[in-house]
């Protein structure tokens, strides 16, 4: 898709007289030589100011958790807003999992309801 640019605007006008200047090197030299075309750029880019003007606004930071699960089949990583989600995430992947450790090692054959025990109980201590 292609923008044409508005030529009541000082942006598009600056675009217009960009594109006008190329035209006329290419027209005069056959090419664009890489210094003249040095020298057009930086007449162009002097039109505009890119100085922030106004002070920014200070942006407050959350704690996000991070979680990743690696293991032999996939390498996850994945954000959450709070650890209860992260944590009920790993959990659901455990519990969808169980047959691999059920029986074993004293883990009982259902999934507990429990979003922590489930995981300790999957991935064993710590």
């Amino acid at each position: 898709m292609l923008t044409t640019p508005n030529p009541t605007t000082p942006e598009g006008k600056a675009i217009i007289d960009l594109t006008a200047t190329m035209d006329d090197l290419a027209a005069d030299t056959g090419e664009w030589p890489g210094a003249d075309t040095v020298e057009i750029l930086g007449m162009f880019l002097n039109r505009f100011s890119f100085a922030v003007r106004e002070k920014l606004t200070r942006q407050v930071t959350g704690r996000t958790w991070v979680l990743r699960r690696w293991d032999r089949h996939s390498d996850e990583v994945t954000l959450w807003s709070d650890e209860a989600s992260a944590l009920a995430e790993l959990a659901q992947h455990a519990r969808s999992s169980w047959d691999n450790v059920a029986g074993t090692d004293g883990v009982p054959y259902h999934p507990p309801v429990d979003d922590q025990t489930a995981v300790d109980l999957y991935y064993g201590p710590k």
